[in-house]
């Protein structure tokens, strides 16, 4: 029962940690609705990177240069990873572990849990 309550308030710590980081790399608040493109091109294109269907894009569309920093530094961004780790969170909250000290956890955290924003700022959203 103690090493499972241990194994608990590692997990804890760690997802606090993890939250503190994202939080130190100095995302702002909502300042201004994000543009969106008149035909919606842009959208659609961010929906189907995020879903994992467009292959071998190396570079931003031109046209969505704009869009894409509004969308990472004007506040959705920041809205759509504080979403997602609600629900890890309400997830992990969710599982038992069991008493066997078994209990292992994985995390893939390339373009998950490590915000990539400084590496668009850089690269000046392209």
């Amino acid at each position: 029962m103690i090493k499972a309550m241990m194994k608990r308030t590692q997990e804890v710590l760690f997802f606090l940690i993890l939250a503190l980081f994202y939080k130190a790399t100095g995302m702002k608040p909502c300042s201004k609705p994000p543009q969106v493109d008149c035909d919606g091109f842009c959208l659609s294109w961010r929906l189907a990177v995020e879903a994992n269907n467009v292959r071998g894009w190396r570079t931003v569309p031109t046209q969505c240069l704009h869009y894409l920093e509004t969308y990472m530094i004007g506040g959705q961004y920041d809205r759509d990873i504080e979403f997602i780790v609600g629900e890890i969170m309400s997830y992990v909250n969710g599982i038992v572990p069991s008493d066997d000290g078994m209990d292992a956890w994985i995390l893939d955290v390339d373009d998950t849990c490590i915000s990539n924003v400084l590496y668009y700022k850089g690269k000046r959203y392209g």
